[in-house]
């Protein structure tokens, strides 16, 4: 008696052959940027394709040969909801919430990261970039302006120079090769393009000359 009580309890409660598998996977982990393409992939195993029906709240989702792309609205909660009609009727089969964000502001740099470099490394730059930190979203970013100013050790003067675009101009490269020991370089006013068009200012940087 005891034996198909047993039995029983384990037929109700089993999961293999009487539910089926709904999957909503977010590549990005738990996390939507706006603006991004944000690669979901769904699976509803045990159910037929033209019974499944897709909602979304805060965002939209897009259907591509491999996957889905999701594109949020605003900052906030966004939901996929994953439905099968049956009879006319939706019955809700798999739901899944993400955080929608915007990205962080990417961080300056020129050469390496370091923020103390001898005169050698910072002369031999042609490029400044805009990169985002602690993430493997890898996005070049369109710097729009910048300026440079230059404090001497030596005589205490100061100069500031404006640069337009990711490459440097003739005039910083010139005063680049005229840097001494202890000078310091400030990058600042950097404007940088966003994925609206728009244009935001990230910080500056501050490098020392250390020969």
């Amino acid at each position: 008696m005891k034996k198909n009580i047993l039995v029983l309890l384990l037929l109700f409660n089993s999961p293999h052959s009487f539910s089926q598998k709904v999957s909503i996977a977010n590549e990005r982990m738990n996390i939507f940027y706006i603006g991004l393409d944000n690669p979901v992939s769904i699976a509803a195993d045990g159910f037929a394709t033209k019974s499944l029906i897709i909602k979304t709240k805060n965002g939209k989702l897009t259907k591509y040969d491999d996957g889905y792309i999701f594109h949020p609205d605003s900052i906030g909660k966004s939901e996929i909801i994953l439905y099968s009609k049956l009879n006319g009727k939706l019955k809700e089969i798999g739901r899944s919430a993400f955080r929608s964000k915007n990205l962080p502001l990417p961080v300056f740099h020129i050469g390496s990261i370091e923020k103390i470099k001898p005169k050698s490394e910072i002369a031999s730059q042609e490029y400044v970039r805009a990169q985002l930190e602690n993430t493997d979203i890898n996005i070049k970013y369109e710097i729009d302006s910048f300026k440079v100013c230059i404090f001497s050790n030596d005589t205490c003067k100061y100069s500031i120079t404006e640069n337009f675009g990711n490459k440097l101009n003739e005039e910083i490269r010139t005063k680049f090769q005229e840097l001494h020991n202890l000078d310091v370089v400030v990058f600042k006013d950097i404007y940088i393009k966003q994925f609206d068009g728009s244009s935001a200012v990230i910080e500056p940087l501050i490098i020392t000359v250390k020969n």
